[in-house]
């Protein structure tokens, strides 16, 4: 999703991220006992927009990268157009209604959290962190987005797609400093306990 697209397109992509998290949660609830504890790290978003920079930017320079190449004619068009990466990344309100609904687990705390792309960032001689950064960033990446691309595009433009990435990853990183957004939620599964001696 990107501020270009479709409010549609945008309510989709949140219903389906609460379809998926229910179930999510039903099933972890069937593994808990009462009392038992869970704690999920995810990557959200701070803003109540789904479209905003913090959730999107990095897909917004993988697909600067891919239309770059289909303005080169490497990628159809067709292809690129038709193209769709199944993220939803939601807000610390949208996380917290969607457990209260569910029902099953009670919320001990729910906390937003930032993480620098550079991990290089603070070293001591980081001038030129942001390469090694840009390195580490576009090998996540291409862990998370290459099965997509190989099954979208085939596999003869994926070394090309992150030799590019990771120059205009680089480029950017130089520019300004970039964060992942982290939510973090911790929760009880709710329920009577049960009495050992059973009385």
């Amino acid at each position: 999703m990107a501020s270009t697209s479709p409010p549609s397109v945008i309510k989709a992509y949140y219903e389906q991220f609460q379809r998926d998290f229910t179930l999510f949660l039903k099933c972890r609830s069937k593994e808990l006992v009462t009392g038992g504890r869970m704690v999920l790290t995810f990557l959200g978003r701070k803003s109540e927009d789904p479209s905003s920079e913090e959730c999107c930017y990095i897909w917004e320079l993988l697909a600067i990268t891919l239309n770059d190449m289909v303005s080169e004619g490497l990628i159809e068009e067709e292809k690129l157009d038709s193209f769709n990466i199944p993220q939803y990344t939601p807000s610390p309100t949208e996380v917290k209604s969607e457990v209260e609904m569910e029902g099953s687990f009670g919320i001990d705390r729910l906390k937003v959290s930032e993480v620098n792309w550079n991990a290089y960032d603070n070293e001591l001689f980081a001038s030129d962190s942001y390469k090694n950064g840009a390195y580490n960033v576009t090998k996540c990446m291409r862990d998370v987005a290459e099965p997509l691309l190989l099954n979208h595009f085939g596999a003869t433009i994926i070394n090309e797609v992150f030799c590019r990435y990771k120059k205009i990853v680089a480029d950017r990183m130089s520019k300004e400093r970039i964060e992942f957004i982290n939510v973090t939620i911790a929760m009880t599964k709710k329920g009577k306990k049960k009495d050992p001696l059973g009385m």
